[in-house]
């Protein structure tokens, strides 16, 4: 595997992804490098889903433009694949509310998936986060939800119950 990255001008913050078949240490040697340089982490992901890796940080890097070239290394000497883009701005304040919907069903796969999917689009939601909370196959799933600005909650919480009602 290789390690690339559009290196973009220093702007305030980037966005690291990892992938890679997982194995103990990536975290820990890649935060490790960012503790080291004085970079600042702002937020971070990581989930492992059939035994490969995804890992997203937001991160605020120091200028020196060594950090970056190190992290790519390590990349490299991990055998990642490692990107570094810059940031999206973060929304304005209040420009979403944020809620959690539950699936709970004997077996969830892509038709009920697909279906909460296109309900929430229908209200122009955004799914955020999506986890299995179920230990074996999806009996119960979690999504967090971004609603806009000026869309109704309880429009959407009707919405919803509806389709689990059908």
């Amino acid at each position: 595997m290789s390690s690339t990255s559009p290196v973009p001008p220093v702007p305030d913050a980037v966005l690291l992804t990892v992938t890679r078949r997982d194995q103990p240490g990536i975290t820990a040697r890649l935060t490790g490098l960012l503790a080291g340089a004085g970079a600042t982490l702002l937020d971070i992901e990581q989930s492992v889903v059939c035994g490969q890796l995804l890992l997203c940080m937001e991160v605020r890097l120091p200028a020196a433009p060594d950090v970056r070239a190190a992290l790519l290394a390590e990349g490299r000497e991990l055998g990642v694949l490692l990107e570094i883009h810059a940031a999206p701005p973060p929304p304005a304040p209040g420009a979403a509310s944020h809620h959690v919907v539950t699936l709970v069903g004997r077996s969830l796969g892509a038709p009920e998936v697909n279906a909460v999917a296109e309900r929430l689009l229908r209200h122009e939601a955004r799914i955020e986060r999506l986890h299995r909370l179920s230990d074996a196959e999806p009996s119960s799933l979690e999504l967090r939800v971004g609603l806009p600005a000026g869309h109704s909650p309880q429009e959407l919480r009707r919405s919803l119950l509806e389709l689990a009602m059908s």
